[in-house]
């Protein structure tokens, strides 16, 4: 697969704006198809700003019980474990990833059998940065 690509961001409308970007780029520019990406934060669904209805530009964001056009399921980490999907976008990676970090993100990261895109607040702690830069290093 593809090198993991990891952005940065500041702030939530910063993050909703690079996830909608990613999102329209792998399905315009990449040609892979709505259905086979999933949005996966390490927040609960009560807790996430990434719910499923959510619309972020054509695509709306669905739990996986609906089927619609240009949906693109989103989930918890934790309870999509033992899934996986050809792409993975995992935002909201901040400092609520605090339990067992290398672990959530272990999970979260294989789910991904061929594109990985990491979406991390410029301000998380420093040893979770180093662990995640360097796993998209290779």
């Amino acid at each position: 697969g593809h090198v993991p690509k990891l952005v940065y961001y500041r702030d939530t409308a910063q993050l909703v704006r690079q996830v909608q970007t990613k999102l329209h780029h792998l399905v315009v520019n990449e040609h892979i198809a709505p259905q086979d990406i999933v949005l996966l934060t390490p927040r609960s669904q009560e807790r996430t700003g990434f719910k499923a209805g959510m619309r972020l530009g054509n695509f709306v964001l669905t739990d996986g019980q609906r089927n619609w056009q240009n949906a693109i399921q989103v989930s918890s980490i934790h309870a999509f474990k033992g899934l996986e999907r050809r792409v993975v976008v995992i935002a909201e990676i901040d400092e609520s990833v605090r339990y067992q970090p290398e672990i959530v993100m272990y999970v979260g990261c294989s789910r991904a059998r061929t594109y990985l895109v990491l979406c991390a607040d410029e301000n998380i702690p420093a040893d979770l940065k180093r662990s995640i830069e360097s796993a998209c290093k290779g």
